[in-house]
């Protein structure tokens, strides 16, 4: 190269999910103390001692969805709810809510219920609409996603419900 040539860099940035709202003490406490690891990213921890994490897979975009949640350490074979809203409760250190903590609110849509498997539930699956079509999630900007369980063992309050933490995803074109 010579000197004084003109160099232009260029930046393919495509922001990424990410976790918040994790029940690890790091934000809101969990209702009974029952926080999961630190670090760990997953929500307050359950009668089978874990918390729930959601994490995602494939094209968070808007023309071409592969996009997929999944959530894991759930009790084996619980009722779990995926959801998406628009607000990150508490600016995202969330609130108590049963035995977890609720972070996502505002414009809430309800995507799926789905039947935990060995403590893992996910969705979509093959056949079902995109999460961008059921949740109308709008290109350029985020959708926040938490799943909402039963856990019907008596554990921490009289509720028999937990969360797991909160997942923003960016929504792309």
């Amino acid at each position: 190269m010579q000197a004084g040539a003109n160099v232009t860099l260029c930046y393919d940035y495509t922001p990424l999910p990410y976790s918040f709202c994790s029940g690890d003490g790091s934000g809101t406490a969990c209702p009974c103390g029952n926080s999961s690891a630190l670090g760990a990213g997953q929500g307050c921890t359950n009668s089978f001692g874990s918390g729930a994490k959601l994490s995602s897979s494939g094209q968070f975009s808007v023309t071409n969805d592969t996009f997929v949640l999944t959530c894991n350490g759930l009790p084996s074979t619980a009722a779990a709810l995926f959801f998406q809203g628009t607000i990150q409760v508490s600016a995202g250190a969330g609130g108590a809510f049963g035995d977890g903590l609720r972070c996502v609110t505002g414009t809430v849509i309800r995507l799926h219920v789905e039947t935990a498997s060995g403590g893992v539930a996910s969705y979509p699956h093959a056949g079902d609409p995109p999460v961008s079509v059921v949740g109308s999630a709008p290109p350029n900007l985020s959708r926040l996603y938490q799943v909402w369980y039963r856990n019907a063992a008596a554990f921490c309050t009289p509720s028999t419900f937990n969360l797991s933490q909160g997942l923003s995803v960016p929504w792309q074109p």
